[in-house]
């Protein structure tokens, strides 16, 4: 493990750029190494190779501090963080305590649908997209996420989403922004996993146990733009998180009807030596 240190300068600039109303934040990653991120009347620059990155923030976005750190400070940490021993998964991590469930599937299945209504029910929920494997000193799982993205149509379930106004991300896609509060000091961590790949069935749900070579070759294959970049550091992840196979999870058409089998698979891990 890297004990380099990772270097972020905020600098609040005096306002002399433009602010344009509802101008999106857009992010290019030049290489693997670099990433810069337009946001209205600011810009940041990050260097993985130097361990350094640089922000020049607006005014408005030094006062709405959330939103600074979700658009602009979470991403350049995390770009400098990657590029040592954080490899990230597309995955949501739902748990408690030490122990949590990679939830794995491509966009678009219900990661982050499902997540929210784990979270409703009592679980911990660190992250609906990425979360960032270490596996020195010592294997950790970590999540980043400061809230949920959940899809609008969420609201067919769940009324108290009815009045969450719709909020643009980076991509420009709309979504329901629910802030996670975390109420243990070291909750965004796990030591113990599970992965579960997450299946779109539309009938009655389900669960089953899969192989280790199944699990991998879901994480292995067809990684999303972004997760690509870092395929060939995947392997011994990858070997780590699907040594005891995982569990393949049918989803009907309502999420709740997941959550017995979100307990199952955390009551199993808990139990373990």
């Amino acid at each position: 493990m890297s004990s380099r240190r990772v270097q972020v300068r905020l600098i609040a600039h005096s306002g002399t750029l433009a602010e344009p109303s509802g101008a999106p934040v857009v992010s290019r990653m030049p290489d693997n190494d670099r990433l810069v991120i337009h946001a209205p009347g600011s810009v940041a620059l990050a260097d993985a190779a130097r361990a350094d990155g640089i922000i020049y923030a607006a005014p408005s976005l030094i006062a709405t501090p959330d939103r600074l750190a979700e658009a602009i400070l979470d991403p350049v940490v995390l770009l400098l963080v990657t590029a040592d021993d954080r490899v990230p998964i597309h995955a949501a991590l739902v748990g408690r305590h030490r122990v949590a469930v990679l939830l794995a599937a491509a966009s678009g299945t219900g990661k982050s649908t499902l997540a929210y209504a784990a979270l409703r029910s009592g679980c911990r929920v660190s992250a609906d997209d990425v979360v960032y494997v270490q596996m020195e000193p010592r294997f950790r799982v970590w999540g980043a996420g400061r809230a949920l993205r959940v899809p609008v149509e969420a609201r067919r379930w769940f009324a108290e989403l009815t009045d969450l106004a719709p909020v643009a991300g980076p991509d420009g896609e709309e979504k329901l922004l629910v802030a996670l509060v975390e109420a243990e000091p070291s909750a965004p961590v796990a030591e113990r996993t599970a992965v579960c790949l997450l299946r779109r069935a539309g009938a009655a749900p389900g669960l089953r146990r899969v192989d280790p070579p199944t699990v991998a070759a879901a994480l292995r294959g067809g990684l999303e733009p972004g997760f690509d970049r870092f395929a060939d550091r995947l392997d011994r992840v990858v070997e780590r998180l699907s040594e005891a196979g995982g569990f393949q999870l049918d989803l009907s058409s309502h999420p709740r009807d997941a959550l017995p089998y979100i307990e199952r698979m955390l009551a199993e891990l808990e139990a373990q030596p």
